[in-house]
């Protein structure tokens, strides 16, 4: 083409790198200037060359003007595997964030804490075991509910009765063991307070400094009434922080569970 000269406008394709590899090799081998363009034609290159006569325009095959080279490829790999490793650790985040508020709420409902139901996310099988956890919770919370209901309706029934010892204690004549008597009332009453608080959700007894053993010696007195055969040996001072009625409690049983299958305790 005679009399025109090389297009001041520059047209590059979308893949940089390939196009500087084409421009690096006609520098190289061709001493006059050069334009080319890679995006007017899908499966041919425009190379254009500047001559004192006008400019040599070659269309040739793409496949000829662009040879693939291994760090083209080799790019692509890496852009490609940038990628999928992108997308790969957003998923493992999202799973493992759902797996991280399932292990919350089995802690916190182990706690006895009671928080709203989360709502299960992350994969099918993630979904499927945070359901699986939350029907089990709602089954344990009504049996939980259920058991303190019952605890507490028998221990408010245990009171009719023994407010009637208690008032047929007081109008009774006095007689050796009515002292006695009223200390295992006493501790009766106590027994089902403490019930009752744990039905409410209270604390229960708070423990406190005692003298173990004023409080074996008292629970051998018990066992002695209840016809057990019992020496207590209770070295002084003997301290601890218990909580003196469970405590008291459980001597009580081992006493008397010992009377029952020997016979000296």
């Amino acid at each position: 083409q005679e009399g025109e000269h090389l297009p001041r406008e520059t047209r590059r394709g979308a893949i940089g790198v390939v196009d500087r590899t084409l421009e690096k090799a006609l520098r190289a081998r061709i001493d006059q200037p050069v334009w080319f363009d890679t995006t007017r034609y899908p499966a041919y290159v425009d190379i254009r060359v500047q001559q004192p006569q006008g400019v040599l325009r070659i269309i040739a095959p793409r496949e000829r003007a662009v040879a693939t080279q291994a760090h083209i490829f080799v790019l692509w790999l890496l852009i490609a595997t940038v990628l999928l490793m992108g997308v790969a650790i957003l998923f493992i985040r999202n799973q493992v964030r759902a797996i991280e508020r399932l292990a919350e709420a089995a802690e916190a409902f182990g706690r006895g804490e009671t928080r709203e139901r989360f709502k299960p996310s992350g994969a099918k099988e993630v979904r499927a075991a945070a359901q699986a956890f939350m029907n089990m919770r709602d089954r344990i919370q009504r049996y939980i509910d259920q058991r303190t209901a019952l605890l507490a309706s028998v221990s408010h029934d245990l009171r009719t009765p023994l407010t009637r010892l208690r008032l047929e204690l007081a109008l009774a004549p006095p007689f050796k063991r009515a002292e006695a008597m009223r200390g295992d009332m006493d501790e009766m009453e106590h027994m089902i307070d403490e019930y009752l608080a744990f039905a409410r959700g209270e604390a229960g007894e708070t423990p406190q400094e005692i003298s173990l053993g004023d409080l074996i010696t008292a629970a051998g007195d018990d066992a002695r009434r209840a016809g057990a055969e019992v020496e207590v040996i209770a070295p002084q001072p003997l301290t601890a922080w218990v909580r003196p009625l469970a405590f008291k409690r459980a001597i009580s049983n081992l006493a008397g569970n010992a009377a029952a299958h020997g016979e000296h305790v």
